[in-house]
């Protein structure tokens, strides 16, 4: 007796119907026949660690600047290319703790200037991702728009700028009613001319 398998799309939302395929089983022709549902998006919750041939990580490298804060994403990869995301099945760890913290669903925060790896793991697989953690670098771009307002009227200006990671601060003080966020550089308040 021969045994084969054939996939079938599961259709979405169908975790019932997906269980039936899975536990069917044919003859056909003589030959035992196993049909399994193809795992979509979101379902690695299913996948089977032993049945994936590699495993995939998005972004494959990061460059964070100190306080940066990004979520990887990890697929399984079949031996017939096929993919289902894994992230919720993994396991992540740093190289360097203190460099990069990454926490159970794949967030990343760069914590200290230097290199380290994030590795993913399931079962027998991982895959490893390189992260370089920079200080803040000065923007090379920096400018706001004109800001002309008649007294009393609100105002907010974003800058137009390259700069990431960087805490804002201004000098001179901006005139009273006038406020800086140090976290996004956004000027805004009103001015109240006396």
């Amino acid at each position: 007796m021969v045994l084969f398998r054939r996939r079938f799309p599961a259709a979405p939302g169908s975790v019932a119907m997906a269980a039936a395929f899975l536990l069917a089983t044919a003859v056909v022709g003589g030959c035992a026949a196993e049909i399994t549902p193809e795992l979509g998006e979101g379902e690695g919750e299913r996948a089977d660690p032993n049945a994936l041939a590699r495993l995939r990580a998005t972004p494959e490298s990061l460059r964070l600047v100190i306080g940066e804060r990004t979520t990887l994403i990890v697929v399984g990869v079949d031996n017939e290319g096929d993919e289902v995301n894994v992230s919720n099945r993994v396991s992540f760890s740093s190289t360097e703790e203190l460099v990069v913290a990454v926490d159970d669903t794949g967030s990343v925060t760069a914590q200290k200037v230097g290199e380290a790896r994030i590795i993913a793991s399931l079962g027998p697989l991982q895959v490893e991702v390189a992260v370089l953690v920079e200080r803040p670098r000065a923007p090379g771009r920096l400018r706001y728009d004109d800001i002309a307002v008649a007294a009393g009227e609100t105002f907010s200006r974003s800058p137009d700028t390259d700069a990431r990671g960087v805490t804002w601060a201004v000098q001179p003080a901006l005139p009273a009613g006038v406020t800086l966020n140090a976290s996004t550089g956004v000027i805004a308040g009103r001015l109240d001319i006396e």
